[in-house]
């Protein structure tokens, strides 16, 4: 059957339609999920201020290994594009060049599929967040919604099955490696041995990670590596964040 230009035209324009009202609908999703997480902010002390002396340890360790220019971009940044030919050029995975508020995009959109599509729309709903809530709100939101491991959802829950104390009050180190772990995930069989031991001895990054080589898992040395570089650095965070 022959499509008309002018039927053509209205197909084209009822799905840019779609296309919008399912974009504002991600939207709305996304802020209405930051907004309920005002609870957990009174709750569990997290600051909303945005001036770097005020920031938890746990909040500079994470915006140092995460995305260190947080609070000067508004979602996203030109010079990731930089990266992503970078990567493709040296044959590496175009991975690792979101930012903290199109990871949070993710998690609340449930979209994780590997397409130029999706980060495109993830990128576009970033920005608009910023118009819509303050990147303090945006980053309690990701302090208490993102992945550490296996039932491990958020800094809290995982700072208390590990150090047995909210978030706020971790040292520097305890901090560094929950921040670590938002790209290596705690395995089940970390999490079922940690579970154990935290019953009998106070747990340790140095502890959990040993439990991990114990198991011959690879995670244990990439962990490591990751907090080992973030505890290094951690004295300089203050400079590296840039915040203005």
């Amino acid at each position: 059957m022959k499509v008309s230009r002018d039927s053509n035209l209205v197909r084209q324009d009822w799905s840019l339609k779609r296309s919008l009202v399912r974009l504002n609908r991600d939207l709305e999703k996304v802020v209405r999920r930051i907004d309920q997480k005002e609870y957990d902010q009174i709750w569990f002390r997290h600051s909303h201020r945005q001036h770097l002396t005020e920031l938890s340890n746990v909040q500079k360790a994470i915006l140092f290994l995460e995305d260190r220019r947080f609070f000067v971009h508004r979602g996203f940044e030109f010079r990731a594009f930089a990266r992503i030919l970078k990567r493709l050029v040296m044959a590496k995975q175009a991975g690792a060049i979101s930012t903290l508020d199109q990871q949070l995009v993710r998690i609340y959109t449930d979209r994780y599929e590997r397409t130029l599509r999706r980060k495109l729309r993830e990128t576009l709903l970033a920005f608009l967040l910023n118009s819509h809530r303050s990147k303090a709100r945006i980053l309690n939101a990701y302090i208490h919604d993102s992945y550490l491991g296996y039932r491990l959802e958020g800094c809290e829950i995982a700072s208390m099955f590990l150090f047995s104390k909210p978030a706020i009050l971790l040292t520097e180190s305890e901090s560094c490696f929950i921040a670590a772990l938002l790209a290596r995930p705690l395995p089940k069989l970390v999490f079922e041995q940690v579970a154990l031991e935290r019953q009998f001895r106070l747990i340790t990054p140095e502890l959990v990670i040993k439990m991990g080589d114990l198991q011959r898992l690879n995670w244990a040395r990439r962990i490591d590596d990751r907090y080992q570089y973030a505890l290094r650095m951690f004295p300089s965070i203050p400079n590296s964040l840039r915040i203005r």
